[in-house]
């Protein structure tokens, strides 16, 4: 709820250490853990709630055909996105594949695409 949110953000401020037991303690009904994930998922400043760009995407599935389904370390490529947020996404572009027609064979050359600007597409 909105004053759950309220509570957390004012333990985290009166927190700095983010002690998550003390957190936690300041938010009836919550345990450590909850509060952690509410506060590192959603509520934290530094975690971008705009939708992904192309180029996020992109950079998505470069590092993960790299590395594999290592979300925090693909998060250190995509600043303000959570390990778990990537998951989301890639889990949506997954689907979004599934979905889509097969392809119909052409005769016509395709130019193969430039490689991309993230930097898990480089090495």
């Amino acid at each position: 709820s909105q004053e759950e949110d309220a509570a957390l953000l004012d333990a985290v401020a009166r927190h700095p250490n983010r002690c998550w037991k003390s957190i936690a303690a300041c938010v009836p009904g919550r345990t450590l853990s909850q509060c952690n994930a509410r506060y590192l998922h959603y509520l934290d400043p530094t975690v971008l709630h705009e939708p992904y760009t192309p180029e996020e995407d992109e950079c998505i599935i470069s590092a993960y055909m790299r590395m594999g389904p290592r979300w925090a370390a693909l998060a250190h490529f995509l600043p303000g996105r959570t390990g778990h947020g990537i998951k989301n996404r890639w889990q949506a572009l997954q689907i979004r594949v599934q979905n889509m027609p097969a392809p119909v064979p052409s005769s016509r050359y395709i130019a193969p695409v430039p490689a991309t600007q993230c930097p898990a597409a480089e090495e």
